[in-house]
Order: C-alpha cells, then sequence, then structure tokens
C-alpha cells in the first residue's frame, strides 16, 4: 500500500519491460551497460499501480547477504510512499530466502534515497570517499547542486 492508500504490485520483470527499466535506470545513476548487467544478473521487480509500470526494484542475495542494487520511482509517481513500500517488499523477499542483513548503496547527493533508506531502518555502515569520481572519471552534477563523489554503504540487519 502507498501513502495515497493505493495497492502496489509486484511482478517479475519480463523481456518487455526491458526497455521500461533501461529507460528509468540512468534516474538511479546507472549508465547502460550497467542497467543490462542488473538485468541479467539480479531480480528485478516491476512496480504497478492500476496495472501501470511506476519504478522497479532490483536486488540479490549472496552468501546470505541481501543487496538492493537500484530502485527507481517514475517521476510523476515519487513521493507517494511507492519507494519505501517496494523496499520494505523487497527487504522480505530477501528475508524470506534466507538473508540474516540487507546491503544497499548511493551517492552522496541523493538525499532522497538517503533519506527513504534511513526511514525503512538503514544505517551507515561505510563512505567510501571519492568511488564516484573515480568511476565517472571526475566529479558529476547532482542532486540539489551537490557533486557526485562518495558512495554511501547502508545496512539493515533482518530476522529469520
Amino acid at each position: 500500500m502507498t501513502d495515497t492508500g493505493e495497492a502496489l504490485a509486484f511482478r517479475p520483470a519480463g523481456t518487455e519491460d526491458r526497455g521500461f527499466v533501461l529507460g528509468l535506470a540512468p534516474e538511479t545513476g546507472q549508465e547502460p551497460n550497467e542497467a543490462a548487467a542488473m538485468l541479467a544478473r539480479d531480480t528485478v521487480t516491476m512496480l504497478e499501480r492500476d496495472s501501470e509500470r511506476v519504478g522497479f526494484i532490483a536486488y540479490r542475495l549472496t552468501d546470505g547477504c541481501g543487496e538492493l542494487t537500484a530502485l527507481a520511482v517514475t517521476p510523476a509517481c515519487r513521493g507517494q510512499g511507492i519507494g519505501r513500500a517496494a523496499t520494505e517488499w523487497a527487504v522480505e523477499a530477501l528475508r524470506g530466502a534466507g538473508a540474516r542483513r540487507v546491503r544497499t548503496s548511493t551517492s552522496n547527493d541523493n538525499l532522497p534515497s538517503l533519506g527513504l533508506l534511513q526511514r525503512c531502518g538503514f544505517r551507515l555502515v561505510a563512505v567510501h570517499i571519492g568511488a564516484l569520481v573515480e568511476h565517472h572519471g571526475s566529479e558529476q552534477p547532482g542532486w540539489h547542486g551537490i557533486p557526485v563523489r562518495d558512495e554511501l554503504v547502508l545496512e539493515r540487519t533482518v530476522s529469520g
């Protein structure tokens, strides 16, 4: 359920969703090749409201640790609780698959993501100073005029 009281549906991404995911993936900071690799490697779940795609979430489980690898919500649907509902849904899916903890990361400029993750119980566990400058080859412009420089890693412990 979203903040607006509307039901949110979750379904596995199919080949028909590839264009939608690749089109929305830059909103997550992913480059096209990274988004294509995510589709091949991770579990990608579509978020739908009233049979309309409103976003996706991607995650994977490795050695008992879950990882949220991407979350994107269409611009028109942001601020309605869809990201929070999707994050909680994915954490539960990973818990059900045996995860004892769930990790994710965001960039230093992405204040909406940082706030969402902390409201969902994630705690900051590491900062990789300069990692995104190294990845992109230079500082990139980011949200709210904040230069993209560092990767922030967050984690949430989940019980079985």
